[in-house]
């Protein structure tokens, strides 16, 4: 089973985010809307070790908000909401990639935070109707990030709550 780590904002009050995915994403039946931290990997790291390791990271953290920006085609085909920059976002993912997941350091994407709405192959008018669909005066949207989550992946891509770590 592959493991993942996110961010999963309270997107309860902002309903486009999921409608949005419901209709473009077709991992929506899986997760909910949540921001990557680290990738899905397949490493030979215990649960407990990963539970140990996410706890820890997690109590190194405040509660903080993350800012989410307009919709936009990222340069690999998925349309998704930015986050603004936020150094605490920034610490997080790095502290992730430490530890039992220092492996995961050299191979590591470009960290470019986000929720994605649609994921390619993307139809050429996706874009466009995520444009007029998106509320003008939905942006920014403040989501405060209270804790980390690690997930399991099945082959099936389901996706099971592994743990929720909070953060101080």
């Amino acid at each position: 089973m592959k493991r993942a780590i996110h961010l999963i904002p309270d997107t309860s009050q902002h309903p486009e985010i999921e409608m949005l995915r419901q209709r473009f994403d077709w991992l929506h039946p899986h997760i909910r809307a949540h921001i990557t931290l680290v990738f899905p990997f397949e490493l030979p790291v215990s649960d407990a070790d990963l539970v140990h390791h996410c706890q820890t990271v997690a109590n190194e953290h405040q509660v903080f908000p993350v800012c989410l920006l307009p919709p936009e085609r990222s340069a690999d085909d998925h349309c998704w909401l930015p986050v603004e920059p936020h150094a605490s976002l920034t610490h997080l993912a790095e502290r992730l990639h430490s530890g039992p997941l220092a492996s995961l350091a050299s191979t590591r994407r470009v960290f470019i935070p986000h929720i994605t709405l649609a994921r390619p192959p993307l139809a050429p008018a996706t874009p466009a109707e995520i444009a007029v669909q998106w509320p003008a005066f939905a942006c920014p949207i403040r989501l405060p990030v209270d804790s980390i989550t690690l997930e399991g992946i099945h082959p099936d891509h389901s996706s099971e709550v592994l743990e929720c770590f909070p953060l101080r």
